[in-house]
């Protein structure tokens, strides 16, 4: 991803799959057959960016708000 990513912004929506936000079990209570599947939209309150030691990679963490009320 570039710098100029949106994702990256605080306060832009985003999306990302249930599965990746709650533990699949959580998933499946509230979803159902859609456990996998489901997408919930939130925005964008925090980025990190931490940098590893041994190989000097950047790993991009982003944590977001749930605008939908979904879980």
């Amino acid at each position: 991803m570039s710098e100029g990513d949106s994702r990256r912004k605080i306060g832009a929506q985003v999306t990302a799959k249930a599965c990746h936000v709650v533990h699949l079990s959580e998933c499946a209570w509230q979803y159902g057959a859609l456990r996998t599947t489901k997408v919930i939209v939130g925005t964008v309150v925090e980025v990190d960016n931490t940098r590893k030691a041994p190989n000097n990679r950047v790993s991009t963490f982003v944590a977001e708000d749930q605008s939908s009320g979904a879980l």
